[in-house]
């Protein structure tokens, strides 16, 4: 098949198939302004939804089915005193002092033996307790036994 010279630069013209043609919404703008409306109020809804959630304007979260943001029992956090400051909260039931600092059970690691382990952890919770719960460190005095954990024997 020979070409006219005109036609030279043109692209042969195929007979459309069934299924290469343009989508019949895209032929007149109908999705795409479909897509930009609804992008729109999706954004909105999500900043309005942000909004409640941040500022909880009258209490709307508290109105929420299924316990999301109740309000929380402030009786109980106006029963601390400087006697108990963490009454109604559960770190009142939190052991104190030395009992506070729970060790993980002794196993053997590597090359060391379960009794190293526990030799290990043992000198590690009297260093935290010297260091932070001994009352003359508190007091802000130097912290001596926690030192003397470190490097035995040495003199300041």
């Amino acid at each position: 098949m020979t070409r006219r010279p005109s036609e030279k630069n043109t692209p042969p013209q195929y007979p459309e198939g069934r299924r290469t043609g343009p989508a019949w919404r895209e032929t007149d703008g109908r999705a795409a302004r479909r897509r930009r409306v609804l992008g729109g109020v999706g954004v909105v809804l999500a900043v309005a939804v942000g909004a409640v959630v941040v500022v909880d304007p009258g209490g709307v979260r508290s109105r929420i089915p299924g316990g999301w943001g109740k309000k929380k029992d402030t009786a109980a956090a106006a029963s601390a005193t400087l006697d108990h400051p963490f009454a109604g909260s559960p770190a009142e039931q939190y052991a104190d002092g030395a009992a506070g600092i729970v060790m993980p059970e002794a196993a053997a690691v590597g090359e060391s033996s379960k009794e190293q382990v526990a030799s290990a952890l043992k000198l590690t919770k009297d260093f935290l307790v010297d260091a932070n719960l001994d009352p003359a460190t508190l007091r802000g005095e130097r912290p001596a036994a926690a030192l003397e954990l470190i490097e035995p024997g040495r003199r300041s």
